[in-house]
């Protein structure tokens, strides 16, 4: 799935309140727009962001790092709810959900490709 950052106010460093805009190519090359909001930061150890606006009816995703032996770990908490009902959870089953997984395992390579794997 591709996905455009269009707005990133604030700079490089995340920060509570700061605005990040998106524009996603989901399906069929349709694009979306998208607002998320950095909620929470607590630096090192985690930060959230929630939908201002965009596709989902609810979208709040937790970031946690930890150290551990030779590095850091990276964990995702992820809930989320798509808009209209039944047809929402149909939509997810067969789109939304495996689009997520393409994107988190497509981050998942990027980081073991630039920081190093063990």
């Amino acid at each position: 799935m591709m996905v455009t950052i269009t707005d990133c106010a604030g700079g490089e460093s995340i920060f509570a309140g700061m605005i990040i805009s998106y524009t996603l190519y989901p399906f069929m090359m349709i694009p979306v727009r998208w607002e998320t909001e950095i909620t929470n930061v607590s630096r090192p150890f985690s930060f959230e962001d929630r939908q201002k606006s965009g596709p989902y009816e609810y979208w709040h995703h937790r970031h946690f790092f930890r150290e551990i032996q030779g590095g850091v770990e990276m964990k995702d908490m992820l809930e989320y709810r798509l808009p209209m009902d039944i047809f929402g959870e149909v939509v997810n089953t067969l789109i939304v959900s495996r689009r997520l997984e393409e994107v988190f395992s497509y981050r998942r390579k990027r980081i073991g490709e630039i920081l190093g794997r063990m």
